[in-house]
């Protein structure tokens, strides 16, 4: 049998094989760069903070209430394909905080710094360590110290990047509010918002919350140092049937989102 030389084949091939495996799964992109040198040489990195490489159609479903691990069970929702992956930086002074899109926070558990890490490529990439609030233009030292009274209820992530964290009150008199930041930002940026506590959602890099009051609003997050403001736009205005709902819900489906409501 003759064997294979697998470098041999065409450079223009090899880059047509490597967008089409990429738009479907970034682990086969990660296994086709394995293959030999040649193939590697034509291929980026995927250890960098390129949204292409996000395991977007992956999820945990090992519980992070079970007993102390490192290795946890990974779904693709497409294929149903499942992988276990061992997070050794568990065992190197991080925590598990949040798992999104295939991606995981983690804590530093001395210096309580956030990092993102892609379970699949490896890659780690830390967080900055300072939070700056627009309304108070003060500086706090992490991320997750920085509001008492408040608990941490949805992590999101842009295809930049950007992570997005909302933080909700332990009582009704206080305000909904976000952080959000770069991996290259040196500070996170906070804002209120003056609506309870409702399902949120992140589209195609835009964060959206259901306001009982306004109705769907999109709220734009710019990162500038010196923006003490943020802007709102209602996308779907308030009417007398949003309001006399008990819970409303934003989910995805195939490539749009939709409002599901509990009657």
């Amino acid at each position: 049998m003759t064997k294979r030389d697998w470098t041999s084949l065409l450079i223009d091939l090899v880059v047509r094989i490597r967008w089409i495996l990429l738009a479907d799964d970034v682990t086969e992109f990660v296994r086709f760069r394995a293959v030999c040198c040649s193939w590697r040489s034509c291929t980026p990195n995927p250890k960098d903070l390129d949204g292409r490489f996000h395991p977007r159609k992956w999820i945990m479903y090992s519980s992070l209430d079970s007993p102390p691990t490192t290795a946890f069970n990974f779904v693709n929702l497409s294929t149903g394909k499942k992988l276990m992956l061992d997070l050794t930086e568990l065992r190197r002074g991080y925590s598990l905080i949040y798992v999104v899109d295939g991606l995981c926070l983690l804590e530093n558990n001395r210096t309580h710094t956030l990092a993102l890490l892609n379970p699949f490529t490896r890659f780690l990439t830390h967080l900055p360590n300072q939070v700056r609030h627009n309304s108070r233009s003060r500086q706090f030292p992490f991320v997750l110290e920085h509001a008492p009274g408040s608990t941490l209820s949805g992590v999101y992530i842009t295809s930049s990047s950007m992570v997005v964290l909302r933080f909700d009150p332990d009582n009704e008199e206080d305000r909904t509010h976000l952080v959000y930041a770069k991996p290259t930002n040196c500070m996170w940026m906070t804002i209120d918002i003056n609506i309870f506590p409702s399902d949120s959602f992140m589209y195609r890099d835009q964060f959206y919350i259901i306001d009982p009051n306004e109705g769907l609003v999109q709220i734009n997050l710019h990162h500038e140092t010196n923006s003490q403001t943020h802007v709102t736009t209602v996308v779907v205005p308030c009417d007398r049937f949003l309001m006399d709902l008990e819970d409303c819900y934003l989910v995805e489906c195939d490539g749009k989102f939709i409002m599901v409501a509990e009657t």
